[in-house]
């Protein structure tokens, strides 16, 4: 797992295969991409995706662990709260895929 920070918080992230996903996830049939453990932080990418995938599930999961650092609600949230906080967020993952575009780009 590689160790990152978000928002100055300790997170792991790393890949995964289809078993330990179901288990991070506490199902048995499920079919995932990746996954945010917010109890552990840790986010866990599904270990065969392409590269291009990879990236858009990166982002994805990087978004709900930035949701949890920040106790962003999105049920209750409207557009302009939705808005307001892709630009809070923006430089945050920018920052972390910068970091992580070796990581992306094939090696595990």
């Amino acid at each position: 797992m590689k160790k990152i920070k978000i928002f100055n918080q300790d997170w792991e992230i790393g890949y995964a295969n289809d078993e330990t996903l179901n288990k991070v996830n506490g199902s048995s049939n499920g079919l995932f991409n990746g996954l945010c453990d917010k109890h552990h932080q840790k986010i866990y990418i599904y270990e065969n995706l392409k590269e291009t995938e990879r990236r858009n599930v990166v982002i994805h999961e990087i978004t709900h662990a930035i949701v949890h650092q920040i106790g962003t609600d999105f049920e209750k949230s409207d557009e302009e709260t939705a808005c307001s906080f892709m630009a809070f967020v923006y430089p945050e993952i920018t920052r972390l895929l910068k970091d992580l575009d070796k990581w992306l780009g094939g090696g595990k």
